[in-house]
């Protein structure tokens, strides 16, 4: 499998992709972007975004999910942003 589940502070220091998911509610967008990892075989970093949201919120930049961090580039939030990353690595 390809996802690994962490914390905010490994996923900060990371090279690898790094997405952001919720663990209040289920979601279905979250699902399915991890979903592409596993089909495309891609390893991510899995950070779950709970009610102490601020810090993740401040990290990442952005107050919805799923969000997807690789290295500097921008943070990536929408569909077709997410699908396009995982289709390039």
């Amino acid at each position: 499998m390809s996802l690994t589940f962490v914390e905010l502070e490994t996923a900060r220091t990371a090279t690898d992709p790094v997405l952001v998911t919720s663990s209040l509610v289920p979601s279905p967008w979250s699902e399915a972007a991890k979903g592409l990892f596993r089909l495309a075989r891609v390893p991510v970093l899995v950070v779950r975004r709970g009610l102490d949201k601020t810090a993740i919120d401040a990290w990442t930049g952005v107050d919805n999910v799923p969000a997807l961090r690789y290295g500097i580039e921008p943070v990536r939030t929408s569909w077709a942003a997410i699908t396009a990353l995982v289709a390039r690595l």
